[in-house]
């Protein structure tokens, strides 16, 4: 089944779809049965899901380089540049809050004494 705008807001699908842009009404680059699987594998979370199948997409293209022809009129493909940023932007979005901050991960307590505790494993002496 291609993308449907009228099922946007009811169909998981068609927003995965919408997020990834595979949104070509007559050929479609995964068929729903494969963003079904995605959706299940990443238990219903839709951002976990375009994130899969745009590296689904990427890999595609990336090892199927050609261009296509049919008739008359020869297909540029796909840009993996621009799917690779595209990537990058919705993977970014997984460490996003309300404020569209990035946590950063940090340390706030460390179970160290002191910096000698790495010399006694090599077996050195305190310093």
């Amino acid at each position: 089944m291609s993308f449907n705008s009228d099922g946007l807001t009811s169909s998981a699908i068609s927003r995965v779809r919408l997020t990834v842009g595979d949104i070509a009404e007559d050929f479609p680059i995964l068929d729903d049965s494969v963003y079904e699987y995605l959706l299940y594998k990443n238990s219903e979370n839709e951002l976990e899901t375009a994130i899969e199948a745009l590296e689904n997409i990427i890999n595609y293209y990336s090892l199927n380089p050609e261009d296509e022809t049919f008739g008359n009129v020869e297909g540029g493909g796909y840009n993996p540049q621009q799917m690779e940023k595209r990537l990058k932007a919705l993977k970014r979005k997984r460490y996003e809050d309300g404020s569209k901050t990035e946590k950063i991960p940090m340390i706030i307590k460390s179970d160290r004494g002191s910096w000698n505790d790495f010399n006694k494993l090599f077996g050195k002496e305190d310093l």
